[in-house]
């Protein structure tokens, strides 16, 4: 019989660390950071999309770090933090698709209705775009997309 691993995640994760540590520091990463430098900008760019990602964080941050030395460093945050910036909104569509009919059962339970009625519709608008604002600005939500 085939026991199930209690935390397929974290393990995934960890996984991900140990294959990216090998990469970086063995034999493989000669070939692997001239391969990454001739990337250039680019590999910058692919670099910030891997890096919103649980799984593939840890190889983004080993890319960035191999071409930090290579590139100017404000133009390759501004690069890298596009691509991050592409993938934070691919994960946002991914989310509202996936979470639309829940959001919608949910705003028919009698706590949310409750709550809708005792705060005025003026004041509910800025507490809900605080709300939002402190959701955006936390790494809460790619931590909640990981799980």
């Amino acid at each position: 019989m085939r026991e199930k691993i209690k935390c397929p995640k974290l393990s995934l994760f960890i996984i991900s660390v140990i294959l990216v540590y090998v990469l970086f520091s063995g034999l493989a990463y000669k070939p692997l950071h001239d391969a990454l430098v001739f990337t250039g900008y680019f590999g910058t760019f692919l670099a910030g999309l891997l890096y919103p990602y649980a799984l593939t964080s840890a190889a983004g941050t080993g890319i960035l770090l191999t071409l930090a030395k290579e590139q100017n460093i404000l133009f390759a945050g501004v690069i890298a933090g596009i691509g991050a910036l592409i993938s934070d909104i691919i994960l946002f569509f991914f989310v509202k698709q996936g979470f639309s009919d829940e959001v919608k059962k949910l705003s028919k339970e009698t706590v949310i209705r409750t709550i809708n009625r005792c705060i005025p519709d003026s004041v509910r608008l800025y507490l809900l775009a605080t709300f939002a604002g402190l959701l955006i600005a936390s790494p809460f939500q790619l931590k909640l997309a990981s799980y």
